[in-house]
């Protein structure tokens, strides 16, 4: 799989430059800040995975956030998995394992858009899994993000299947959380397939991506307890990304099980064939509106 980033280093350099609290640190030098963005990007790659079914269909990404005994546990949203007990993960090493998909998650009345995913592994394999942190613990105002996964576009014959990053920054919208439990929102730009990608500060991992801005049939925005929100925050919800916040991601695995034996043995019989190319018409699950009652491109 190939890597598609577009944050430059010399972007981040000019941002560097033009920030007094930065610029005046002599003890970073141009090599060992573009060692540190470069050993960043890794990190967030090396937990970013992407998602297909059977048929090879994109499905869309998911990331890498505990390694308990027996397995993995992977995060991705319950629209990109809508209707799958089963599917394959691509990791970043290019290994294509089967996975399953536990039944929906709840909270209060209203089901979270997540889907924890159990990837079984053998005791040798490494347990790569994503650094977790939590919003709360970030003291800048406004700090940057990278939003990470595997866009359906670039997904074709000729490009094999191509991880992408898009930076922006976290912004304080959300006072509570919104339909489906999104907390987080961000100015990244989530395109269609990186739904249920990570979101990151550094190689720290804040949440993961669920509804990207400028949605095509936007609808009334409503906030967990299935009240509308007040206008102008419908309308400065429709020019952010959103997204599932860490806290409520570790609280969901935490009141879960990885499934017993007798399911892990059933993925002896799904065969996760090799694909040199995912096919996109699939993508069309990868999809979530600011509405949240429609599905559409995301």
């Amino acid at each position: 799989m190939s890597f598609v980033c577009r944050v430059s280093i010399a972007s981040l350099l000019i941002v560097i430059i033009n920030c007094p609290d930065i610029a005046s640190q002599p003890t970073i030098s141009t090599n060992n800040l573009a060692s540190i963005v470069i050993a960043d990007s890794s990190r967030r790659q090396a937990v970013t995975v992407l998602l297909h079914n059977v048929n090879g269909e994109h499905l869309g990404s998911g990331v890498l956030v505990a390694a308990p005994a027996g397995g993995r546990w992977i995060v991705s949203n319950r629209h990109v998995v809508a209707g799958e007990a089963t599917i394959c993960v691509v990791t970043a090493k290019g290994a294509n394992q089967p996975a399953l998909v536990l039944p929906e998650q709840k909270k209060s009345h209203q089901a979270l858009d997540l889907a924890l995913i159990w990837l079984p592994t053998s005791p040798p394999e490494e347990a790569v899994v994503a650094e977790i942190t939590d919003q709360s613990n970030i003291s800048e105002m406004l700090p940057m993000v990278v939003a990470t996964g595997y866009p359906a576009e670039l997904s074709s014959p000729a490009k094999g299947s191509q991880y992408s990053e898009r930076s922006g920054l976290l912004v304080p919208l959300l006072k509570q959380p919104l339909q489906e439990g999104l907390d987080l929102a961000y100015t990244a730009t989530v395109e269609k397939g990186m739904s249920g990608g990570g979101v990151f500060i550094g190689s720290a991992l804040i949440g993961i991506n669920s509804a990207h801005r400028d949605p095509l049939w936007p609808g009334q925005w409503k906030d967990f307890e299935g009240k509308e929100v007040e206008p102008v925050l419908h309308n400065k919800l429709h020019i952010v990304s959103l997204g599932l916040s860490t806290a409520t991601i570790m609280g969901a695995i935490k009141m879960s099980q990885p499934p017993g034996d007798k399911e892990i043995q059933q993925l002896s019989t799904f065969n996760c064939r090799k694909i040199d190319h995912l096919e996109t018409k699939g993508s069309r699950k990868d999809a979530h509106t600011s509405s949240l009652t429609e599905k559409t491109g995301n």
